[in-house]
Formats: structure tokens, sequence, C-alpha cells
């Protein structure tokens, strides 16, 4: 997805930066510090770019919401996602340590969120979504409100109870297809996986238990196929 445009914010004064769709961040003073860990002055830029989990093309812009649970990979049901950068002069800020900042992750039209839910923060360099605290539902701006201690991508969401689905892709008149692209796409829940064939055409991946998923398989020429199947406790052969 298109990054939202920037929105100017005095850094040492702090103040509220109002996004898209609801999206929004408040900024304690000096909360911001540069590359080498010095407080910043004068004007920020501010990104706040909104994903909707009901919208198939903006989960398929989003890493696939899987965590890990005592070893075991789950899947996490999104209400609401928001990627929070700051910039100045196009370069890169983090948050200075002891601030902290409160984001509002927009819910969306037509769920049921509930009341409190937990925040994630996607790990780019270990790939993996992480717990870090949690967020209330302010049913009048229909956004959830959290604290947040850096500019990440974040995710008001819950672990989905997770079962597997397996199975292997067919090349038409070829017979199994190695390194086809599948991903499912959660229909009765908010949240995506994806996995690759192996040698054999054959693939197991983490999808919602109890379930309608839309799996779809991928040739790297451009053709694939989506099924749409119901899951049940234990692991679904497709």
């Amino acid at each position: 997805l298109p990054r939202a445009e920037p929105i100017p914010l005095d850094a040492a004064q702090g103040g509220t930066a109002a996004g898209e769709r609801g999206a929004a961040l408040s900024v304690q003073e000096s909360a911001f510090v540069n590359a080498s860990g010095k407080a910043v002055s004068g004007m920020v830029e501010v990104y706040l770019s909104p994903f909707d989990p009901s919208s198939g093309d903006d989960l398929a812009a989003a890493p696939e919401l899987v965590t890990t649970v005592e070893g075991d990979t789950q899947i996490l049901e999104s209400f609401g996602m928001v990627d929070v950068q700051v910039e100045q002069d196009g370069k890169q800020l983090s948050v200075a340590n002891a601030k902290e900042l409160e984001l509002s992750i927009p819910v969306p039209d037509g769920s049921r969120p509930p009341a409190t839910i937990d925040l994630w923060r996607y790990d780019e360099t270990d790939a993996v979504w992480m717990n870090e605290g949690n967020a209330k539902l302010d049913a009048g701006t229909q956004t959830y409100v959290g604290l947040a201690k850096r500019a990440a991508l974040w995710s008001a969401g819950d672990v989905y109870g997770a079962t597997c689905i397996c199975g292997v892709v067919d090349e038409t008149g070829k017979g199994p297809l190695a390194g086809a692209r599948i991903e499912a796409n959660g229909v009765s829940y908010f949240g995506s996986s994806s996995e690759q064939t192996d040698a054999n055409g054959r693939f197991c991946m983490a999808v919602g238990k109890d379930s309608d998923v839309d799996v779809s398989a991928y040739h790297a020429s451009g053709g694939g196929e989506t099924k749409r199947i119901h899951t049940k406790s234990a692991a679904t052969l497709i």
C-alpha cells in the first residue's frame, strides 16, 4: 500500500497527529531522537498508514498474521493496523527512552471488536509479531487506543485458535508443482498466512480452526486457483 501523506509536528512541543480513517498519534514533548540518540527539535514528519484487515488488498499488503505461542504457530486476528514512521529531513527517527506514544488504531466497519485487546508490534528484523501491551476500544472514535514505545507497524489483535491445512499443488497436465505460493485468507476472521510448496508440491500452513478460509495457489507464470474451505479443529487435507 502507498504510504500516507506526512503530517507535520513540532518535536520539541509534541502534540497530536491525526491521519486517515481515524488513525492518530499523540506525542510527548521531545519524544524523538536521531540515529545518534540525540533529541531532535523543530518540525518532523509523521506518517500514519492504516491497514483495514477486512480489505483483501490491505490484508495482502501486510505481513502474515502469525505468531508463536509456547513453541506453536498461532494465527492472529487483527482488528486494525497502523504503520507509524517519523522522519526529519528524510532520516528516520526513533522514540526516546522513557517516552511513549499514544496510538489510535481504526477498527474495520461492521466488525464486533472486544473492549480490550492485545497490542502487537511487527519486528522487521526477525519477521515476527511481538505482543507489547494492550489497547482499549474508544467507542466514540471506533479506534483502539494504546501506548507504543517504537515507530513500527502495529496491530490490535488477539490470538485466534489455529489448526493446519495441508495439501498438494498440481500443475495441470504436469503433476506436483514445486515452489508454488500458497496464501490463506480468513473469511470468518481477519487474518492471513502464507507458504511455499516443497520439491514434491506439498505444503502445510497454519489457519484459523472451525473457520471459512480462502486458500489460493499461484504459479510463477501468473496462473492460479482459489478454493474456499471450512476447517475443523483437526488438520484439514486439501
